[in-house]
């Protein structure tokens, strides 16, 4: 049997989300003059604001009745799974509980979905069914990407294959097929070398196509080795069902040509060792984009930012300032006229022309308390270091919390030096709460998980900062940390390596590499893809990099969406829902 990749789950997913999303060229929360509200939600979810589409659905339905209300509702649960919301999804679907699958055949695709969503496989596949008749492109897309993750997450990968082969040939539109095509390829690319090569020379010259280029675009030695082999794939396989876009995109990286980029950091003090790091991490990034498409770099010491701001002025575009004090003078002065995408973010607001982009502790916070309103949690109970970073931590977490509706049950913070966490634990358990919310280092956080089991339950759902993850126990049992979500860095994780990103084995190998600077190196990676595509973000379209899947708010705020991992036995498994 084939042995799978769990980011296959997840590339499949975003293919699935990239599907749906192509920009129109607005974007935004706001009306336009003259649309209905259908319009305005099919222009949300364009955009790739699924949540706000599936709240218009929601009030339209409320106007409906009949077939019409129960469509609109079912298009809004569509669009609230897109948006990972499985609570708001869950309730319309309880609310449309017993209808006639046969006159609205989008339910138990939805139906599966939520079920796979919630753990569930075996009762996912079994509600899922028959695939269903009709011509309805979305329809037979929504349901075949549901039945390949369901066999992927069944640990059956050459099924997924398969049924993504059969997908292939089902559907005409260039945009499903492509992103049919992009979880072929992430599929094959993520298996163990001997089972792709075997499928290299498979008596199926589609199946052995497939299973070459997904080699040349993922585990070719160098860019030119890549366009060597791609030249040779295409002589012979001359007919093959790969869509160009597939492997031309992949070639340049979607990227297009920004010119000059100035890149602002400090040389000096308590930033250096952070800056080298960002800028490595833009340097090697920049090596994997073809000569034609690598930008020209010119740094400038930004430790007194108004003299680099000058400096910057011939550039097309500008990388930093990072610290806090810089990024807040350029928001304060309204831009400099130039595209700039700062290191760091202080507000939730940019000037025309300025996109904040930082990986600060507080939106951490304010993710995982989103993830566990979405999982369909209510109250919290807090652990957090009294330290800076963990106040900042807690207070993004607390913010979100209380907007979304949430209670928080109990908080308490520790020193730093604590080695024992039974009398904190047993007081903060004592409060209640739905679930824990741990803020700590491995070591730490490893020493609270098993208090919670102690003075609360087993079950208790815990959810922890990134700060608690550790690489170096990936893929090995780690007892003592079950049954715990956690955002991390997708580049720090094994197995997550996506194509024109630099990966982490090939930092290791520069010899100058520190482990304790993971999220600066992978800033700089993430901070020259969004510049080189610039365009296709702000027209609503999303890069995969090295922090997660990023896209940009209409307010000019870069967001990345951080890979969730489950520690299931002991063990951490990516969770792509």
């Amino acid at each position: 049997m084939l042995t799978p990749n769990k980011i296959l789950i997840s590339l499949f997913c975003a293919a699935l989300f990239l599907a749906g999303c192509e920009s129109t060229g607005k974007s935004g929360n706001y009306p336009v003059a003259g649309e209905t509200q259908e319009q305005r939600a099919e222009r949300l979810a364009q955009a790739g604001d699924y949540a706000g589409a599936a709240y218009l659905y929601e009030r339209i339905a409320e106007e409906r009745s009949g077939d019409r209300r129960t469509r609109d509702l079912l298009t809004a649960a569509d669009y609230y799974l897109l948006a990972n919301d499985l609570y708001s999804a869950r309730r319309i679907m309880q609310s449309l509980d017993g209808i006639d699958s046969g006159r609205f055949p989008l339910y138990p695709v939805l139906r599966a979905d939520l079920l796979l969503r919630n753990g569930n496989t075996s009762a996912a596949l079994l509600a899922l069914g028959q695939p269903p008749g009709g011509r309805d492109e979305y329809l037979t897309y929504r349901y075949y990407a549901t039945l390949a993750r369901i066999q992927m997450q069944a640990d059956n990968s050459r099924s997924a294959l398969d049924t993504m082969l059969q997908l292939d040939g089902a559907i005409q539109a260039d945009n499903w097929r492509l992103a049919n095509q992009r979880a072929i390829i992430a599929l094959l690319a993520g298996l163990q070398v001997s089972d792709r090569q075997q499928l290299m020379i498979d008596n199926d010259p589609v199946v052995a196509g497939w299973a070459i280029l997904a080699d040349i675009l993922n585990h070719s030695m160098s860019l030119s080795d890549r366009n060597t082999r791609l030249a040779s794939w295409k002589t012979s396989f001359p007919s093959h069902p790969a869509l160009r876009q597939l492997y031309e995109a992949d070639m340049t990286g979607a990227a297009g040509s920004v010119g000059d980029i100035a890149v602002l950091l400090p040389t000096s003090g308590v930033y250096a060792k952070a800056s080298n790091a960002i800028r490595q991490g833009i340097e090697m990034t920049r090596g994997m984009l073809p000569p034609e498409r690598q930008p020209a770099l010119t740094y400038i010491d930004s430790t007194n930012i108004s003299p680099a701001l000058s400096q910057a002025q011939n550039a097309d575009l500008i990388i930093g300032p990072l610290t806090k004090e810089a990024v807040e003078t350029v928001i304060a002065g309204g831009g400099s006229g130039k595209t700039m995408i700062t290191l760091n973010q202080v507000s939730d607001y940019s000037p025309g022309g300025i996109l904040q982009f930082g990986l600060s502790t507080a939106a951490e916070g304010a993710m995982i308390a989103d993830k566990a309103w979405q999982d369909g949690l209510r109250s919290a109970a807090i652990i957090y270091p009294d330290a800076g970073w963990g106040t900042r931590y807690f207070q993004g977490f607390r913010d979100r919390w209380e907007s979304l509706g949430g209670y928080i049950a109990g908080s308490i913070s520790y020193d730093q030096n604590e080695k024992d966490f039974s009398s904190l634990m047993k007081s903060l358990m004592q409060n209640g709460g739905d679930f824990v919310f741990i803020v700590a280092k491995p070591v730490s956080a490893r020493q609270i998980r098993q208090q919670v089991g102690f003075h609360g339950s087993a079950g208790t759902p815990v959810y922890a900062s990134s700060t608690a993850y550790d690489r170096r126990l990936y893929g090995v049992q780690d007892r003592d940390f079950n049954n715990v979500k956690v955002p991390v860095l997708r580049w720090t994780v094994p197995g997550q390596s996506v194509p024109g990103v630099p990966d982490w084995e090939s930092f290791k190998a520069t010899g100058n590499f520190d482990p304790g600077l993971a999220k600066f190196y992978a800033l700089g990676i993430d901070a020259l893809l969004v510049a080189v595509n610039n365009e296709a973000l702000a027209n609503g379209g999303s890069v995969t990099g090295a922090t997660g899947d990023l896209r940009v708010d209409i307010n000019g705020i870069i967001h990345p969406a951080m890979l969730w991992l489950h520690y299931q036995d002991g063990t951490p498994v990516p969770l792509y829902y």
